[in-house]
């Protein structure tokens, strides 16, 4: 080919290419989508509630803050697109030929500043569905003070506490007191915050472990108990909703990794980096809402899922799996049963808790089966047994109990 024309200009350089969660028109729709998903899912937690007149317990208020911040980073990037500060290529003034690093334009603040907004709202986000989902797995499967579930979900528990609060502190102090250089410019986060690209990998990474972790916990209980593989992977599947969440945390991992191989390169647009870092997380928060509030609102549902069996076998094999935990709670059984009278009480109690579940025929004699074996105390199996009942029974009556 010959030389172009004295006359003709010079070919404009190509656009950095985008990927598809990287343009405006998809980011929108998909923070639209969860901004609906996630008001949907918690306003359902919160309507099996009231269907089922119960108290609102703690995994629903960290729950509730859990999709407050959700939100806040849904209106966020909503906001940093509509300023073309995400999903969109650096705008460079005419005839700029300096360190884009340097360049300080409106559409640079403005994503300095949503993503600012991010980076202290992720943490919490996440941390408190978290705390929200590990309370509600301790409602269903801490038995008794001591045992080997209970001490694994108090352990998980506070670290799911300590990670929400350390992570939000190392954002927030990320250049020291020098706060201003995270909204400043490129050149200033740079020269401020040192450590900036350890603090994103570490939350990553310890956000991936634990999301694994915490999603995976209720797995082994439910296949150790005796039931048709159908039902077991029914109630798993309710569980494992979470995967998505999983999926979402490892992509934006994978992301922060491949950027730190590759290192600073001046020819990547600095807000498609930015849109991609946080897109995931958005999808990660939001996934989590609807992870932790399915276990809830399914009792709205419960028709498509064969409870009733699953209930009777979680009922009848419990006893036994549980028994293992137990042997010190031999003196706390006795005095259970040292008197008639106490035990009527019991009785009467446990039968209007278990309103609801009379259609399961469910006898003074199954209710103490544990305690007859010196298994059960108030903290015990027995609480725990009718638990998990009440957590996975169909609901025939609006007064039974749930423990979702």
């Amino acid at each position: 080919m010959g030389d172009l024309p004295q006359d003709m200009p010079p070919p404009a350089p190509m656009a950095p290419s985008q990927a598809y969660y990287q343009m405006p028109g998809h980011f929108v729709a998909a923070a639209v989508t969860f901004l609906i998903l996630d008001l949907s899912a918690i306003t359902l937690r919160f309507v099996a509630r009231r269907r089922l007149k119960q108290a609102l317990r703690a995994d629903d208020w960290f729950m509730l803050l859990g999709t407050v911040f959700s939100l806040v980073i849904i209106l966020d990037v909503i906001w940093g697109v509509s300023q073309r500060a995400l999903a969109y290529t650096m705008e460079f003034p005419e005839n700029f030929d300096g360190n884009p690093l340097m360049l300080v334009t409106d559409q640079m603040s403005a994503t300095l500043k949503t993503q600012f907004i991010f980076v202290l709202t992720l943490p919490l986000a996440l941390g408190f569905i978290k705390l929200s989902i590990l309370i509600f797995y301790f409602r269903i499967f801490a038995v008794c003070r001591g045992s080997a579930t209970y001490t694994l979900l108090a352990a998980f528990t506070a670290l799911a506490g300590t990670w929400t609060v350390a992570f939000f502190f190392a954002e927030l102090f990320q250049c020291g007191t020098n706060i201003w250089a995270l909204t400043s410019s490129s050149w200033d986060t740079m020269n401020y915050c040192h450590g900036t690209s350890n603090i994103d990998f570490s939350l990553a990474l310890t956000d991936f472990i634990t999301d694994v972790v915490i999603f995976l916990v209720p797995i082994p209980l439910i296949w150790r108990i005796n039931l048709s593989s159908g039902n077991k992977l029914a109630v798993s599947g309710v569980f494992l909703l979470g995967s998505v969440t999983i999926i979402a945390s490892s992509i934006r991992l994978a992301s922060i990794v491949r950027l730190l191989k590759q290192g600073f390169d001046p020819s990547m647009d600095g807000i498609l980096v930015i849109t991609e870092f946080l897109y995931w997380g958005m999808i990660e928060a939001g996934t989590g809402v609807l992870a932790g509030c399915t276990p809830t609102f399914q009792v709205l549902f419960r028709k498509a899922l064969p409870w009733d069996s699953v209930l009777l076998s979680i009922k009848n094999a419990l006893p036994s799996l549980l028994s293992k935990k137990s042997s010190s709670s031999n003196a706390d059984s006795d005095s259970f049963h040292s008197g008639s009278e106490r035990s009527g009480r019991s009785m009467k109690y446990e039968n209007m808790k278990l309103g609801g579940l009379h259609h399961l025929k469910v006898t003074e004699e199954d209710l103490n089966l544990s305690n007859a074996n010196g298994r059960g105390t108030g903290n015990g199996h027995g609480n725990t047994e009718k638990e998990i009942s009440l957590a996975l029974a169909p609901s025939k009556s609006q007064g039974s109990e749930s423990v979702v």
